[in-house]
């Protein structure tokens, strides 16, 4: 048996205990409390697994703004489209799965990615992507990190993003991780 103890600051309120509890029991949990880790797999792969996590991404995906109706993207309209992923970390090929979900649906695109370490040749090649774009799709991985009290973009991505502003072609910003990473550029006109 465990033993939990809970300050008044901590206890939820009795209707929301009620619910956990509710989807414990109607979950099985509280008779069978471990997990078969040799069925994991199985149980993940299954096709009413994968069923329920396309339908999970699918309707996480919220438009905040989009203000001049951008989407869904029309090649026909943007022929020639930029997609930018940038991470503050120092992974290499950040959004690789987005990029290539871009490529499926695009494939001219033009496929850029930056993290924490932006070169000065790397820099010279999004300025000219932009250049030669009709809609650019910037996509941030950015982790939410609590009291974190300094700018999610580093100097130089941050410097790239106001190249992205000041060519003033349609852009789309997409949010992996932190949605408050909007507050930042408040004047982007789409959002997702």
């Amino acid at each position: 048996t465990e033993i939990y103890t809970l300050s008044l600051h901590d206890a939820l309120p009795i209707s929301s205990a009620r619910k956990v509890l509710a989807a414990k029991n109607r979950l099985g949990l509280l008779l069978n409390r471990t997990v078969d880790i040799a069925r994991i797999s199985d149980i993940l792969a299954s096709p009413q697994s994968r069923t329920l996590a396309q339908e999970i991404a699918d309707r996480s995906i919220t438009v905040a703004k989009d203000e001049q109706q951008l989407l869904p993207v029309d090649p026909t309209l943007y022929p020639r489209i930029f997609s930018l992923a940038l991470t503050p970390d120092l992974e290499s090929s950040p959004a690789s799965i987005f990029q290539a979900e871009m490529r499926k649906r695009f494939p001219g695109a033009r496929m850029l990615w930056a993290n924490a370490r932006i070169s000065d040749d790397l820099m010279k090649e999004v300025e000219k992507a932009i250049a030669e774009s009709d809609v650019i799709v910037c996509a941030t991985l950015i982790r939410l990190v609590s009291g974190q009290n300094t700018s999610p973009l580093p100097p130089a991505q941050r410097i790239l993003f106001d190249k992205l502003m000041a060519s003033r072609k349609p852009l789309i910003w997409v949010s992996f991780g932190n949605p408050y990473v909007f507050r930042l550029i408040p004047q982007v006109g789409t959002y997702l």
